[in-house]
């Protein structure tokens, strides 16, 4: 079976994580732009002078990471190792979706918008905030 430009190991080594729509606003212009994580998009008034549209401020949620794009579609993510890989298009639109943060078995993670051939669009490192939910393998051993 040939390697995928996008996901490059065996499928079964990826996780499929739901990309939850929260919002979505078209046309924007601007620059393509990823943020990841309430605590990086809340409180943001710029962005919605930016953008020029109101953002809408979810409450914090500890079972959920919140992202936002501009620029890009993202139409669906996998996470291996410590990379969450969105599979996205360019495209003049603003979005923010949660993903499930209990399946991440590690803390620092890097989040990563690609095309179908696999270009890198966007990239962004983050870090699970304490307390969030893990998964067993990710559980301090005692």
């Amino acid at each position: 079976m040939p390697r995928s430009p996008l996901y490059p190991y065996p499928p079964v080594q990826y996780i499929p994580l739901y990309l939850e729509p929260v919002f979505f606003h078209e046309p924007v212009a601007g620059k393509p732009l990823l943020l990841v994580g309430w605590e990086n998009i809340a409180g943001r008034p710029e962005l919605a002078e930016k953008y020029g549209c109101s953002i809408p401020q979810p409450v914090p949620c500890r079972e959920k990471i919140l992202i936002l794009t501009a620029g890009v579609e993202p139409l669906e993510a996998k996470y291996r190792g410590c990379y969450v890989t969105i599979k996205g298009r360019l495209r003049p639109c603003l979005g923010l979706y949660h993903l499930p943060a209990t399946y991440f078995y590690r803390s620092s993670l890097v989040f990563q918008v690609k095309d179908e051939n696999g270009e890198k669009l966007l990239s962004q490192s983050y870090q699970l905030p304490a307390g969030t939910p893990a998964p067993a393998s990710r559980m301090p051993r005692s």
